[in-house]
């Protein structure tokens, strides 16, 4: 399922998944998976047309 997110809330869970990947009680697996969600979020808003935010659960992404 895709989700679409306008750009303030975008950019506001990209900053709160990257607080969560450092706090020195997340796990090492959701730290990285935290990470790459963050950097997926900030790639979709700078070029939307290229990326669909909601992959997994059955999502697709447009690369």
């Amino acid at each position: 399922m895709a989700v679409e997110l306008d750009e303030g809330t975008a950019l506001r869970i990209a900053e709160l998944l990257d607080l969560f990947s450092e706090l020195p009680s997340t796990p090492p697996v959701l730290t990285e998976e935290a990470r790459l969600h963050a950097a997926n979020l900030m790639e979709a808003i700078d070029d939307p047309r290229s990326h669909q935010v909601g992959r997994g659960h059955g999502g697709q992404s447009r690369h």
